[in-house]
């Protein structure tokens, strides 16, 4: 192109200084020039104004700023899901466009996100089942997965907002996104088979917990298993323990769905703190069958006091013994077995010992460790008392009176004498008369 003005073939193109003095940049012709048009180079032809030179063929480079919004292909997406349906269960995609070359969308799900129970009532986010973290998107790819169990029960519709932003937006950044709403409804699951009525069991987790006491009576019913048929709508008669318990420790009334301890159940032989079994409930066509894995958790009991290594200690001490010496040191045992931490806390296992008797001003006893020394500003004489007697008490359960169980034993010191009186006359002048 040469120095002078030139004007494009057609009126409807647009003329513009180049920055070199010798071209200009022109819209293609009959389209006016428009960011984002999805062209990078646009043929043009000029004509010299003087018309001395022929028409010259040039080339446009269009260079793209990215300030469009992506735009969802729809504004509402609605889909179907089984409560049965497993985490990270694919739902569905949304997708989201950018007319913008260098456009890189990004999902999310923001704010409204509410749920409707199957009455229709909406559901309060305070309610004890988390609806708005039911679902999860990918931020790249804009699928939608489920993100934790679903209950028909709790939420039957659940709506989500879903966002796409462009974040390698230039101008508008702020605009440069876009909304659209996701209904989900749940699909309720009926099964057909049994199902336990116990707390804790469903069909995607069949397990029934169950505390029992150390040392209750054997013959007694630890649990009823509960169960109907959900077809005929009654009630199931027929169990049986498919997989016993190691040990024998439960037997199963087949009709009733009784759980009986079958033998002494204490904490400190079985030494551990859960028994398992498996039991069955059948229709009574014998057709339809679900299972229950019972977890039975045995809770300890204080069933064991302190018992001291000898019921009666004997020991000695001079009587010019003081403060702070140690006597001797007595020591009990605690059978109750630590197994938990909870254990830790119960302090079963724990001893804390404590003296009585008429002589117990004269001592003092470490309440964790068992010495006896004698008190400050105590001492003892022979001559008024040679021996002495004291009552130690042993008591588990720290700071649990009501619950503590209690062991004695009885120390006597025999109080040694020390040459510690001059002679005395039994009177103070003597005469005597000698013929």
């Amino acid at each position: 192109c040469t120095k002078s003005w030139v004007r494009a073939i057609t009126s409807k193109s647009t003329i513009t200084p180049a920055l070199s003095p010798s071209l200009v940049t022109l819209g293609s012709i009959g389209t006016p020039i428009r960011k984002a048009t999805p062209l990078s180079s646009t043929p043009l032809m000029l004509a010299s104004l003087s018309r001395k030179q022929p028409p010259l063929p040039c080339t446009s480079k269009i260079q793209d700023v990215n300030d469009k919004p992506p735009k969802f292909n729809q504004q509402s997406y609605t889909a179907y899901v089984s409560e049965r349906s497993s985490v990270d269960t694919e739902v569905l995609r949304v997708t989201a466009t950018d007319t913008d070359v260098n456009a890189r969308i990004l999902y999310s799900i923001v704010d409204p996100i509410t749920a409707k129970t199957k009455a229709g009532i909406p559901l309060h986010t305070t309610s004890t089942y988390d609806y708005k973290t039911a679902f999860r998107i990918s931020e790249d790819e804009g699928v939608i997965y489920v993100n934790s169990t679903l209950d028909y029960n709790y939420a039957a519709v659940i709506s989500l907002t879903v966002r796409a932003v462009d974040v390698n937006a230039e101008y508008n950044v702020d605009m440069q996104q876009d909304r659209a709403e996701v209904t989900l409804y749940i699909q309720s699951f009926k099964d057909i088979n049994p199902v336990f009525k116990n707390k804790g069991w469903n069909t995607v987790r069949p397990k029934i917990e169950v505390k029992v006491k150390e040392e209750s009576p054997i013959g007694s019913a630890v649990m009823k298993l509960e169960a109907e048929d959900p077809v005929a709508d009654v009630p199931i008669v027929d169990f049986e323990m498919v997989m016993a318990d190691v040990d024998g420790y439960f037997k199963l009334n087949e009709r009733t769905g009784d759980i009986i301890l079958n033998k002494r159940l204490d904490y400190e032989t079985i030494n551990k703190t859960h028994i398992s079994f498996v039991v069955r409930a059948t229709t009574s066509n014998r057709k339809r069958q679900s299972l229950a894995y019972v977890n039975v958790t045995i809770e300890n009991v204080n069933d064991n006091a302190p018992v001291f290594e000898k019921e009666v200690y004997r020991v000695t001490v001079m009587e010019s013994d003081r403060y702070p010496h140690q006597v001797m040191t007595v020591k009990a045992t605690d059978a109750d077995a630590v197994l938990t931490q909870k254990d830790v806390l119960l302090g079963y296992n724990s001893v804390w010992y404590s003296i009585a008797g008429s002589h117990s001003n004269l001592f003092t006893i470490d309440n964790r460790t068992g010495v006896i020394s004698i008190a400050k500003g105590q001492s003892l004489d022979r001559e008024k008392q040679s021996v002495l007697k004291l009552v130690i008490t042993a008591e588990d359960s720290p700071g649990k009176a009501t619950d503590a169980k209690r062991g004695y034993a009885e120390v006597i010191i025999d109080v040694l004498d020390v040459n510690d009186n001059a002679p005395v006359f039994g009177q103070k002048s003597y005469t005597a008369v000698i013929h």
